[in-house]
């Protein structure tokens, strides 16, 4: 939520055995609050006091599916608007406190 509005749903799964590793699913909604197709799928690595995302392909994420969040984006698809998606994706790990203070437990300096 910002500003009273749903910007996104998100999911995130840390790799077992990997401290600093996590997989991270978004989906996003418009100005309208309407969902956009395809939810993104990344990787999430701690690494050079920073965090490093990559993109998924849609064979390749930890999840089964999203039900009614719909299908998985392609890489390519995700990354059309990619300066919105990652100042999203920063925000998220930056404000979830559960996700944000296993990321500074695992070494990340805020």
């Amino acid at each position: 939520m910002s500003e009273g509005r749903s910007l996104a749903a998100f999911w995130y799964q840390w790799s077992e055995g990997h401290q600093g590793k996590f997989s991270l699913a978004v989906a996003r909604f418009d100005d309208m609050e309407c969902l956009i197709p395809g939810v993104v799928c990344m990787s999430v690595e701690i690494r050079d006091d920073a965090l490093h995302y990559g993109v998924y392909e849609s064979n390749q994420v930890p999840w089964p599916g999203f039900g009614e969040f719909g299908a998985v984006a392609e890489r390519e698809h995700a990354l059309r608007d990619k300066a919105w998606l990652f100042t999203l994706v920063d925000a998220i790990t930056a404000n979830d406190r559960r996700l944000s203070s296993r990321i500074l437990a695992s070494g990340l300096h805020s």
